[in-house]
């Protein structure tokens, strides 16, 4: 199935392939210290990524294993933030992850 684009308020807005292709990304593994997740629901855990900007959109992809640890510790869903270029936030929803985990992660310049 192909992507389409959208239409808002009457206006067509046509999908760009030739921009998505032309995109730079980076990948790369973040290791989270379950100690480190702090505030209430949804909690926070900051951490340094090499090679962000304040314009990466960062994608943060568990593996099988993580996602099963992470359920089983009662975390609903979990993302990752930009803060200006400076740091990544990950946010977990539901709970805090009891254990160490690492994730991978794949930075889009945008």
């Amino acid at each position: 199935m192909a992507l389409k684009g959208v239409t808002v308020n009457g206006t067509d807005h046509h999908f760009d392939y030739a921009y998505l292709e032309n995109k730079p990304f980076k990948k790369g593994t973040i290791r989270i210290i379950a100690g480190s997740w702090s505030g209430s629901d949804p909690y926070v855990n900051s951490v340094s990524v090499s090679g962000l900007t304040a314009n990466s959109k960062v994608d943060i992809q568990p593996d099988a294993d993580v996602l099963t640890r992470l359920m089983a510790d009662g975390v609903k869903a979990m993302w990752a933030e930009n803060e200006g270029g400076t740091r990544v936030t990950l946010k977990a929803l539901g709970a805090k992850p009891t254990q160490d985990i690492e994730i991978q992660y794949v930075i889009t310049e945008l």
